[in-house]
């Protein structure tokens, strides 16, 4: 690995961000909703990325928005998947989620949703890697680490690069161009999610990308932090 430079390209698809991880080879860090993979590999090309050069898929977790593309993805980029198996678990139905609505938005849904009756299915796309600890990425041609943060969902997991560069799913979020880093909609804990940050920043974590925003610095995050 020495010489190699690791990038992180964002991929905007609407609401939700992809990201590829550009090092000796590439992975994909979540897949964005359904029907979008034809959208994910052209924005790649820009890149010069070709879907054979994508070996691994990690979700950072088991919501719709970020697994949607993932069947179509694996079959054109012969690449495996990776999750946490706290979330797989909860992916198969063989665990519940515990995961709690924090805005007055997400409560307005989850009233919706209990009051029509939704309930949700098991999950049935074959993923080949589940992680329950820190996990290491370089195998794929990455210097960085899968790391285990859960708070937005029991088995949410973070990307962190050695530059300090984290990719953290929905841990945190700021939906709007405009909006500042705040606390997610979804969490089973505000506690556990700070817990995750504060973990990730005494790893080294410097640099912070959200699936739901853009990108923050440290002194962002840590405002953040200290009101929860």
């Amino acid at each position: 690995m020495e010489g190699s430079v690791t990038k992180i390209h964002v991929i905007r698809l609407g609401f939700v961000n992809v990201f590829i991880i550009q090092g000796q080879r590439c992975i994909l860090v979540d897949t964005g909703v359904k029907k979008k993979a034809d959208e994910i590999l052209r924005k790649a090309e820009k890149f010069n990325i070709n879907p054979d050069m994508i070996d691994l898929i990690v979700l950072t977790h088991g919501h719709g928005d970020h697994t949607g593309s993932l069947k179509e993805l694996k079959e054109r980029t012969g690449a495996k998947a990776l999750i946490g198996k706290r979330e797989y678990a909860t992916l198969m139905l063989e665990a519940k989620d515990d995961i709690k609505p924090i805005a007055p938005i997400a409560k307005f849904i989850f009233w919706i949703n209990d009051l029509i009756g939704v309930s949700p299915t098991k999950f049935e796309i074959p993923i080949e890697i589940l992680v329950d600890d820190t996990y290491d990425l370089n195998q794929f041609g990455i210097q960085g680490k899968i790391v285990q943060t859960p708070g937005h969902s029991s088995g949410s997991i973070s990307v962190l690069l050695e530059d300090g560069s984290a990719i953290i799913g929905d841990s945190l979020v700021a939906m709007m161009p405009w909006s500042k880093l705040s606390i997610p909609a979804l969490a089973i804990s505000l506690k556990i999610v700070k817990e995750s940050m504060l973990k990730l920043i005494e790893m080294g974590a410097s640099r912070f990308y959200l699936s739901h925003g853009k990108d923050y610095s440290l002194e962002d995050m840590k405002k953040v932090l200290d009101k929860m």
